[in-house]
């Protein structure tokens, strides 16, 4: 059942606290992607994980390799963390990127946290692919995401985990130690938002996309200055 395969937290950073501390052991090594989101570095430390570092380069709009990651992987790697739409950077990973990525999981029976929470602000054509959406995903991804970035909800606090429901017992135990549950008033307010009129998204992302492209005219104009143009995000 969908309900035994979701877990509402209190924010989008404690879901990928959870997910961390419920899967991850002393000794594990997480391969993150740099430039990378700061948490995921202290996530692994407080987990007693070893983070590695794979660089993305600008040339390839900040796109992981999956040949580069494959080439990190060892026999104490437990999880692989993702973020697309990106943050810093603001690259969008396509498909045949992410089922890459899925293909190297299933190979080294990796888990992949798919930090999700921007999806709903991409610019230009470029389109946000959920990681847990391709085919034999379930097993190895676990999703992250939050109600902040869509709807502008960053202080009240409510964010989710996806993934099979035998990860989510497990999220469970952990979660209960750390929050017992997102609060109940929040979590209407995001019932509301999902079920209501989805215009707020929409202005909202146009705002970014119209800041965003004086910004990149006014950097790049400037002598020594380069700044290619990110794909989605704020």
């Amino acid at each position: 059942r969908w309900e035994d395969e979701i877990l509402v937290t209190a924010g989008g950073q404690s879901a990928l606290h959870v997910a961390i501390m419920s899967m991850a052991n002393p000794g594990d090594e997480f391969i993150i992607l740099l430039p990378h989101y700061p948490p995921y570095v202290v996530n692994a430390q407080l987990a007693g994980a070893k983070a590695v570092y794979v660089k993305l380069k600008s040339q390839d709009g900040f796109v992981p390799d999956p040949a580069a990651i494959e080439k990190a992987i060892t026999e104490k790697t437990k999880i692989i963390i993702i973020l697309t739409p990106n943050n810093p950077t603001g690259s969008v990973y396509p498909e045949e990127t992410l089922q890459g990525i899925l293909d190297l999981a299933r190979k080294h029976n990796i888990v992949l946290i798919s930090d999700e929470v921007y999806e709903t602000l991409v610019f230009e054509g470029a389109e946000h692919k959920s990681l847990v959406s391709l085919p034999e995903a379930k097993n190895h991804v676990i999703q992250v995401n939050s109600f902040s970035k869509t709807y502008a909800m960053t202080g009240l606090r409510v964010g989710y985990l996806a993934a099979s429901s035998d990860k989510v017992l497990q999220f469970l135990k952990y979660h209960h130690t750390v929050n017992i549950s997102a609060n109940v008033p929040s979590q209407r307010a995001c019932i509301t938002a999902l079920e209501g009129p989805q215009d707020c998204i929409e202005e909202m992302r146009q705002a970014y996309l119209e800041r965003r492209d004086i910004l990149i005219e006014r950097l790049n104009d400037i002598p020594g200055i380069h700044c290619k143009t990110p794909m989605g995000t704020f």
